[in-house]
């Protein structure tokens, strides 16, 4: 019930965006600088914020269980992408789409809602994951090869670097002082509403009645939210750790294509439409499939 009443919310907070921007009221302009706001502030800070717990030996162990896992869950899911789609170089495109989730701006707003902080504390480490294995094995597929360029934005994304903060200060157990553990929380508060914001005007520049009528899209989109997150969870059947942290990972897993696909299309020349439809209808269907992911993981974890 309450992931329905969390993917409900999302869902419209996306409404929100997508009328602002039909009536003209947010434009291109205001997605870009919400998008640049998110990443470098508002999504550092709730990282930041979700560490700011008291250090325990057990939390620690989690925190590895967790790195690795979620290492686990993007082997599953590449191997999955090639025996799903294929090893054409034509279908490049929608193996990342079912490798690479929108961990980020979506993933972690829903575990927030459903999980609270604790669940951030996971999730942020999936999102590390995303970060190391995009920048490698996404860049290389989009560039044919693998690019210096593409290591320093492992190193220097925003996000790696709050995480690596904020474990520092949970394995030392330092606490912000009082003025900007506020602020740190008050900027995390922002972070969901502002990323279906930012989703709602992406959906909104694009044509939803012809990507709907696109039947070539359903065989990948069903791969992407149904299929490989129920594989993740098949395999974390089979391993005896926290339940909880395995149904976070899953939910990851389960979110829509991520918008970093299209981007780096556009950064390294290449045509982005097709990874832009992806995401419009992924980010659509994902307000139905998720909860019923979320249901078979019931069962199955």
């Amino acid at each position: 019930m309450i992931t329905i009443i969390q993917v409900l919310v999302i869902a419209i907070l996306i409404a929100i965006g997508f009328f602002l921007a039909k009536t003209n009221i947010f434009t291109d302009k205001t997605s870009k600088e919400l998008s640049y706001l998110l990443i470098n502030i508002i999504t550092p800070a709730l990282i930041l914020n979700s560490f700011q717990i008291d250090y325990t030996p057990e939390k620690l162990n989690s925190l590895l269980i967790t790195f690795g896992l979620s290492f686990l869950a993007y082997a599953i899911v590449i191997v999955f992408s090639f025996l799903y789609c294929g090893k054409d170089e034509k279908n490049k495109i929608e193996r990342l789409i079912i490798t690479f989730s929108n961990a980020g701006f979506m993933g972690i707003p829903l575990t927030a809602g459903i999980y609270g902080n604790e669940g951030v504390f996971y999730a942020s480490i999936m999102v590390i994951v995303f970060n190391i294995t995009f920048w490698s094995y996404g860049i290389a597929v989009i560039r044919g090869n693998f690019s210096s360029e593409s290591l320093k934005q492992i190193l220097f994304s925003p996000t790696i670097i709050s995480v690596l903060i904020g474990i520092i200060l949970f394995v030392l157990n330092i606490k912000l002082p009082e003025p900007l553990f506020s602020v740190s929380k008050h900027l995390a508060n922002m972070n969901t509403p502002l990323a279906m914001l930012v989703a709602g005007i992406s959906i909104s520049q694009s044509n939803i009645l012809s990507i709907l009528k696109n039947k070539k899209l359903y065989k990948t989109i069903l791969g992407k939210l149904i299929f490989a997150p129920i594989i993740v969870a098949v395999v974390y059947m089979f391993i005896p750790v926290s339940t909880i942290i395995k149904e976070i990972l899953v939910l990851q897993v389960a979110c829509p294509a991520a918008a970093s696909i299209g981007i780096a299309i556009i950064q390294y020349n290449g045509d982005n439409k097709t990874a832009t439809e992806y995401f419009t209808l992924t980010t659509l269907m994902s307000i139905i499939t998720i909860p019923i992911v979320q249901l078979l993981c019931g069962y199955i974890l």
